[in-house]
């Protein structure tokens, strides 16, 4: 996977996804990967045969997987590790802030790096390929099967909780996206933004870093949604299964991970993938 380096040398005045990078592979697909924004972070898939789910914070990378937690560090163009330990407890989720990691599953906890438990609290997360878990400001934010649980970083208590039904979620700060089977919704202090009706079948979101923009991928397209309107889209005759966002200058380089899901697979999930890297320039 790979990242231009982008030179802006015009300004647009309505948005644009311009389509600047396209790369080929055949190998396993993910649901996320961190660390892609050249931020310091060694890069983790999330998927089949990649980690159960990781978290970079700083130049650091926690990722969990079977089990395990393992924190990396990058050394290079290589990673180092520097923590690992087994948990006990069936974890699906991860996120970190650079003391401690916190995994939520059929309960959750928060762990040093040293593998000693914090806390724990009988909070369940409940959500598909494309949920994960927020955090921000000494606040874990946990999707549930009837809303979304928002936890102390300190002790696990829990602090405030929105009820919904919904079937994919995404954090920003103190945002939160959800999504169901035609609908887009953005959610801050328990108060909802803008409940934007998509017949498209929303299915993977993904936050610019500053939280601004919501890209949402849907079958075979990318949406850029801004204050609930979809304010431009890209196609491909693929399935969109990962959407990475990077802040650069004063635009976002959007990579979209598109695979023949038709086309079959072999060799243990390996199949046809298509990365394709475009140019989102916001509106003024």
């Amino acid at each position: 996977m790979r990242l231009l380096v982008l030179l802006l040398t015009a300004a647009f005045a309505w948005a644009e996804m311009e389509l600047i990078d396209v790369y080929t592979t055949y190998g396993y697909y993910a649901y996320k990967v961190v660390g892609i924004c050249g931020d310091g972070a060694p890069s983790v898939a999330v998927g089949p045969f990649h980690y159960d789910d990781a978290w970079a914070h700083g130049k650091m990378v926690a990722a969990l997987k079977d089990g395990e937690v393992i924190v990396y560090t990058s050394l290079g163009e290589l990673r180092k590790r520097v923590a690992s330990f087994t948990v006990d407890g069936d974890y699906e989720r991860i996120a970190f802030d650079g003391e401690k990691v916190y995994l939520c599953g059929q309960r959750c906890a928060a762990y040093f790096l040293n593998g000693t438990i914090a806390w724990s609290a009988a909070v369940t997360f409940s959500g598909g390929s494309w949920t994960w878990l927020g955090l921000y400001n000494g606040r874990l934010y946990v999707p549930t099967h009837n809303g979304i649980a928002v936890l102390s970083t300190r002790n696990g208590a829990l602090e405030g909780f929105f009820e919904a039904s919904f079937d994919q979620a995404a954090f920003c700060r103190d945002t939160t996206a959800l999504a169901g089977p035609d609908w887009v919704a953005l959610i801050r202090e328990n108060q909802v933004l803008w409940n934007l009706t998509a017949e498209w079948s929303p299915k993977v979101l993904s936050f610019t870093p500053d939280c601004k923009y919501l890209f949402v991928g849907s079958v075979n397209r990318v949406y850029a949604i801004a204050d609930g309107i979809a304010v431009d889209s890209a196609s491909d005759e693929y399935f969109v299964m990962a959407i990475e966002t990077c802040r650069h200058e004063d635009a976002y380089a959007v990579i979209a991970e598109y695979v023949d899901l038709l086309g079959g697979f072999s060799g243990y999930g390996r199949t046809f993938i298509v990365l394709k890297t475009y140019l989102f320039l916001p509106p003024r």
